[in-house]
């Protein structure tokens, strides 16, 4: 029988330092039925170069006239695939595990309810030394309970049926999700059907001081505050989520901003097990 077809969404912007180590990442799979759709984000380095340098028929790489930012770029992106199903990976990201997308592929083949699947990851500092691990919760019943406090999808991490996606419209552009509208897509696409997460360590995520999430922390940090309130119906644990996210919000304008980046990375392992 024929394998489904995985469209890999890749974003990029700058990302000459890391996208060869994300694209080898892709290549080592496993699973070869593939496309990799690149989209270049108005980048002003030499990543375009180095995309070129990768010889492979499967690859495709669009660039955008300007700078679009990372929402409209990801929805971009998502109107080039053709597979059955859509993996992402962030260019400063990468696959540890070159079974990944079989796994992810394999299970969603055999578990029509499931709409996404994810990995656990380990993280990494901006000179690739490894700073911590996340386990997220494996099954759906158990992602639910906390889903409103915490994102329990990497993104670089996750698979998921393209179809389903399109029927939520793909991602948000609105700016009430900006810089998290990873956290909202996976939230919308929970309300579609059932979540997973494999728990073996299939995804590298960078943590970086220059990435959006570090530079747009209070607007971040406001619009998840906003995002509780808006899903609130569809999970469980409003009240808490919503105590938890105000907190969150006082911690980082009255400390957390301050730390240096070593004591950062503490908090955010710590946060990660609460």
């Amino acid at each position: 029988m024929e394998s489904n077809l995985v469209s890999i969404i890749l974003c990029t912007y700058n990302g000459s330092l890391t996208i060869k180590r994300a694209i080898e990442s892709v290549l080592n799979q496993t699973y070869q039925n593939w496309e990799l759709v690149i989209v270049n984000d108005g980048s002003t380095d030499n990543v375009l170069e180095i995309i070129s340098s990768f010889s492979d028929s499967r690859i495709f790489v669009y660039n955008n006239d300007k700078n679009l930012g990372i929402q409209k770029t990801r929805n971009r992106a998502l109107s080039f695939c053709r597979g059955t199903y859509v993996a992402v990976l962030d260019d400063d990201d990468f696959w540890s595990d070159v079974q990944k997308i079989e796994k992810q592929v394999s299970f969603l083949d055999a578990n029509s309810n499931y709409n996404l699947v994810g990995t656990a990851v380990r993280v990494f500092d901006e000179g690739q030394n490894f700073l911590y691990s996340i386990i997220p919760p494996e099954q759906d019943v158990d992602i639910r309970k906390s889903f409103l406090r915490f994102n329990h999808f990497t993104h670089s991490g996750v698979v998921y049926r393209r179809k389903t996606a399109q029927q939520i419209s793909g991602y948000s552009e609105a700016l009430n999700v900006k810089d998290m509208e990873d956290y909202d897509f996976v939230l919308r696409m929970g309300t579609t059907g059932l979540m997973k997460n494999i728990q073996d360590f299939s995804t590298g995520y960078s943590l970086r001081t220059g990435s959006n999430s570090f530079k747009n922390k209070k607007i971040l940090l406001k619009n998840n505050i906003s995002s509780v309130v808006r899903h609130r119906k569809k999970y469980p644990g409003f009240y808490t989520a919503y105590l938890f996210s105000i907190g969150k919000y006082i911690f980082y304008m009255t400390l957390f901003r301050f730390l240096p980046f070593g004591i950062k990375s503490f908090f955010l392992k710590l946060y990660k097990k609460i």
